[in-house]
């Protein structure tokens, strides 16, 4: 199944690790392949060059929720993505799980 946006175009998943200075963003397409991954710092300038780039056709991003993180999620949604803040606690839980 192809996900997409509005305009038809491809919608692209963002995971998003994102620290005081920092965020390391991966991007995923509709198929889950990796499209790009990199280290940027926390300015809007580079985070919007990096969405522009790696997710043109809309993204969907996950951010685990933590003191610095709501900047980040407000920035996501003013580049049009759509935004989920994930529990800390269930991220550690799904890392350490095994399958």
């Amino acid at each position: 199944m192809r996900k997409s946006n509005k305009g038809g175009a491809q919608v692209h998943f963002i995971g998003v690790d994102h620290h005081k200075q920092t965020s390391t963003m991966t991007v995923l397409d509709d198929q889950g392949r990796e499209v790009r991954t990199a280290r940027l710092l926390n300015l809007r300038a580079d985070v919007e060059a990096f969405i522009r780039e790696a997710a043109p056709g809309g993204f969907l991003a996950v951010i685990e929720a933590g003191r610095a993180s709501y900047g980040m999620a407000d920035l996501l949604r003013e580049l049009g993505g759509q935004v989920k803040m994930a529990n800390p606690l269930q991220v550690k839980a799904i890392a350490h799980a095994r399958i």
